[in-house]
């Protein structure tokens, strides 16, 4: 139940003149006397109680127009320095910066809790479109770069206005890569040895069982991979020392069971005569010069002029170990001579495996003299 208001106080103070009688002697005009002093106290309680009544807005204060009170120790105080607003331009300014139609102040710095340490100018709503403080972000904020994480380089990833993508380079594709290096971890694109979808999908590139795979049409096949390619003119003459031609580089443990490669080597060939002394000798070795043989290819005599020869040769690595064979299948053609090679050979995986080709020459002669014009190799998974 509410207290009762200072009227209804003073109202419980009035008793009939028979009441007062009945408990005092008090004559007549006395009684009047004391009901006509209630009754104005009455009066004066009701207009108390009114004035209390008026709005807020209407009691006078010494707090100086515009300012915004506010409780501090249980107390109204007000603090116009730092905060005022005018009720005419409808203006509130905060800490000396105006915050006109409610637009947002620039926040200049802020303490290690995010806690806001001071305000540096006001902004306008164009302002509020952009980051003022790095351009990464477009006018409607919409991130177009990314940085890497410790801001170098700054920014790593772009995307441009058609939306190529660009890693460490501005895109002029729809996906742009920045050139590799010779440190480790530069690389351009690296695959981790999975495995292949049980269900082929058109498109997908893939690596897996240490082979690259792309699908054409419902079945992944391993790309072919080209390298060693030879880019000068290798001669050897006048000479009874076995040279090297062309060597292919295959590194230690760098195969898996059923890998397959072939070689192609072309040039011409000159000797000094049909003679046994002055036939060329070409030799396939393994490692080094003076690395395993697996194939030794000397053509039948006869005399050669300016005669094209040509190497191809392939293999198929059925195990690997540091005696895994691999069968072997090589053509030489010089002239009109071909000769071939077939058989299976003991390869050491775990060593190196370069595959080497060398020449001979009979005899010493000026005249004896042999050129590669190619030579490559090709893995063909």
């Amino acid at each position: 139940m509410p207290d009762p208001t200072t009227i209804e106080r003073l109202r419980g103070l009035v008793l009939s003149a028979s009441d007062l009688k009945s408990l005092t002697d008090w004559p007549d005009s006395l009684i009047e006397d004391y009901l006509n002093i209630v009754d104005n106290l009455i009066t004066l309680s009701n207009l108390i109680d009114e004035g209390i009544d008026e709005t807020i807005e209407e009691i006078t204060t010494a707090f100086i127009d515009g300012s915004v009170p506010f409780a501090d120790s249980g107390l109204l105080v007000e603090d116009n320095v730092n905060i005022i607003f005018n009720n005419v331009t409808k203006v509130l300014t905060l800490g000396g910066v105006l915050l006109s139609n409610l637009t947002a102040s620039r926040l200049a710095v802020s303490d290690a809790n995010k806690n806001i340490v001071s305000i540096a100018s006001d902004i306008t709503s164009a302002e509020l479109e952009t980051l003022s403080d790095n351009s990464m972000a477009d006018a409607l904020h919409r991130h177009s770069e990314l940085s890497a994480s410790d801001g170098t380089p700054d920014a790593e990833v772009r995307l441009n206005a058609t939306g190529g993508v660009g890693v460490g380079i501005d895109a002029t594709a729809v996906l742009h890569l920045k050139a590799g290096t010779a440190v480790a971890g530069t690389g351009q694109i690296k695959f981790e040895d999975g495995t292949l979808l049980a269900a082929p999908e058109d498109g997908v590139l893939e690596f897996a069982g240490k082979r690259l795979y792309i699908t054409n049409i419902a079945h992944q096949r391993a790309i072919d991979r080209t390298s060693d390619v030879a880019v000068a003119t290798v001669t050897v003459e006048d000479t009874l020392v076995e040279t090297v031609l062309w060597t292919g580089d295959m590194a230690a443990n760098s195969l898996v069971a059923g890998n397959m490669f072939k070689f192609h080597a072309d040039g011409i060939v000159n000797n000094a005569s049909a003679g046994a002394g002055d036939r060329i000798t070409l030799r396939i070795r393994i490692g080094t010069i003076l690395g395993a043989v697996v194939a030794t290819i000397n053509p039948a005599a006869g005399n050669l002029t300016n005669a094209m020869w040509h190497i191809d040769a392939n293999a198929c690595q059925r195990t690997i170990g540091v005696a895994g064979p691999r069968a072997i299948h090589i053509m030489l053609k010089i002239g009109a001579t071909e000769v071939g090679v077939m058989g299976v050979a003991n390869i050491d995986t775990t060593a190196i495996m370069d595959v080497i080709l060398t020449a001979q020459w009979g005899n010493a002669n000026a005249a004896n003299i042999i050129h590669l014009y190619q030579g490559y190799m090709e893995y063909k998974n």
